[in-house]
This record gives C-alpha cells, structure tokens and sequence, in this order.
C-alpha cells in the first residue's frame, strides 16, 4: 500500500485530521477550537457542494446520488475531528470505545442512501 492508492492517502488525511481534533481538544481554548473546526467542516461541505453542482432544486433522483458524494467527503472528516476532541478529554477505556465507534461509523456509514434520503425531504 502506497500513498498513490486512494484509500492509503485517505487514511493518512484522516489520521492527521483525528491528529488535530486531539490537539484541539487538548488546548486551553477547546471549546472555540471545537467550533471552529466544525465551522471548517461545514465550510468544506459547502465548497464542495457547489464543486459538485449540487441543485437543491434538482429532481431526487439527480440530487440524491451528488448529496451522497458530497456526504462521503465531508463526514468522514467531520467524525474523525470530534472523535479526537473527544479522545483528547476521555480515560483510555472511552478513548477505545470513541476511536472503535468511529472506524464503524466511518466504515457503515451509507453515504448514498443518506444523500437518497436528503434528496428526498429536499424535493418532497
């Protein structure tokens, strides 16, 4: 596994981001530092959506497979950030039990049906 493959530069990009959820959690202004980073977050998402062309006037079956590509790039950023603020505060057991719900949040998230469903309630 290289850093060429995506899913090894992926992980790589997510440590770092879990990396500085730890940091910020563990600085004396968390609380601000928290808040930023999910501004930061909500910032990508919206860059993104409108990279990805992202219509909310779009019929479902259009919007619904973009909102999932836009939910597959932003959230997994999103929970690796909270889950090192959380981490940086916690005792070991609930940093395991954080890092574990993390990687099965990460890994069974389903991005597109999610995105399917936010089309829907959107268009509705």
């Amino acid at each position: 596994m290289t850093l060429a493959d995506p899913a090894a530069a992926s992980a790589l990009v997510l440590l770092g981001v879990f990396v500085l959820g730890v940091v910020a959690g563990r600085a004396k202004g968390r609380v601000v530092l928290l808040l930023g980073g999910l501004l930061l977050v909500a910032v990508l998402g919206l860059v993104l959506a409108v990279v990805e062309g992202v219509d909310p006037a779009a019929p479902p079956d259009v919007l619904g497979p973009r909102l999932g590509a836009v939910y597959a790039l932003a959230v997994p950023p999103l929970l690796a950030f909270l889950a090192g603020w959380i981490a940086a505060r916690a005792s070991w057991p609930v940093r395991v039990v954080v890092v574990a719900a993390t990687v099965l949040a990460l890994a069974a998230l389903p991005y597109a049906a999610l995105g399917a469903a936010t089309a829907g309630a959107v268009g509705g």
